[in-house]
């Protein structure tokens, strides 16, 4: 018997090792068992993104919706903390943006500034005014996540395993699989520069790991340790990667007439207009002259007369004075 049940724990370890090789657990970059640290632009030790950037691109918030459903299947069902802390020793490693702090930061902050008010700090504390920094942007993360039944090999590792209890740890084998999304806003604008997806998966044979990923990062506790933790972390590291390279071949986007003042898509009664209703000068004066703005005899010049027609126009159906032909949709 005791022969037996050496065999099958022998066998229980070949089998994880064999799952491992197959599983495609993802290997996190730098969780050697290395130290690692970083401060302003500089770090020490192996980076977990390979994307960097020489010079920051800006300041940036980081800020997670907690009200959305994934943040409740991350923190309340595989009971992993805020993804805040990974996403800004992502950032900072790259270098590619300066980060300001919104949340427990900020409210310190505030406090100190409290306290100099109230005449508590010392005279020369050097608090005061104009010293907070803006954050020029906002990286906001979500994720999805899968957990499918691999019916098949548990089935076969029940079989294999001749261990009281073996049926158990074979319906405890999951497939784990995460896509973590990153979204990049402009604070002034409220426009979005940039979105990027990420994603990793791996197998989690009950209590045993087919990876092995040491704490490298004490800060990121659980996101080292646990089965689901790890894939969540290199789908992050995977999405970031992504996201420094579309942010260092950002080219801005461009709308006729500048964001924000109606768009090219025209919808009937709404005071928009699309490009494709665009009046020639010419069909402009015969418009103009039908609804008793008169510019004279029609030629398709832009003249004096022309001007005060659509300066008149204009003001009487409530639209910026401005002269010019903008499109106007013929009324």
């Amino acid at each position: 018997m005791r022969l037996q049940w050496k065999w099958s724990a022998i066998t229980i370890g070949v089998f994880a090792l064999a799952l491992g090789g197959c599983a495609n657990m993802p290997a996190v970059p730098g969780m050697g068992g290395q130290s690692s640290s970083t401060a302003g632009s500089s770090s020490a030790g192996k980076q977990l993104a390979d994307q960097s950037c020489t010079a920051p691109l800006g300041t940036v918030n980081i800020d997670e919706d907690t009200s959305q459903n994934w943040y409740n299947v991350l923190t309340a069902q595989y009971q992993l903390p805020s993804l805040i802390p990974v996403i800004r020793l992502l950032v900072q490693q790259s270098n590619c943006f300066v980060i300001v702090d919104r949340n427990a930061g900020l409210n310190h902050s505030m406090q100190e500034r409290q306290l100099m008010q109230e005449g508590m700090l010392r005279a020369n504390s050097n608090f005061h005014g104009n010293q907070i920094v803006a954050a020029d942007y906002t990286i906001e993360p979500s994720i999805t996540f899968s957990n499918s039944n691999v019916g098949a090999i548990a089935g076969t590792l029940g079989s294999f395993i001749p261990l009281p209890g073996a049926a158990n740890i074979a319906g405890q084998l999951n497939m784990k699989s995460a896509q973590a999304v990153l979204t990049m806003v402009d604070n002034r604008s409220s426009v979005q520069l940039a979105a990027a997806t990420g994603s990793a998966e791996g197998f989690d044979l009950g209590g045993f790991s087919t990876g092995t990923i040491h704490g490298k990062y004490a800060s990121l506790g659980a996101y080292t340790t646990s089965p689901q933790g790890k894939v969540v972390l290199a789908a992050f590291i995977d999405a970031y990667n992504h996201l420094v390279v579309a942010v260092r071949n950002y080219k801005e986007q461009h709308v006729a007439g500048g964001l924000g003042t109606g768009g090219r898509l025209g919808v009937q009664c709404s005071g928009g207009a699309p490009a494709q209703s665009a009046l020639s000068m010419l069909d402009a004066q015969r418009k103009l002259n039908s609804l008793g703005f008169h510019v004279g005899v029609p030629d398709g010049q832009y003249g004096p007369h022309t001007r005060l027609a659509l300066t008149e126009f204009q003001r009487a159906h409530g639209l910026p004075t401005t002269g010019r032909l903008a499109d106007h949709r013929a009324a």
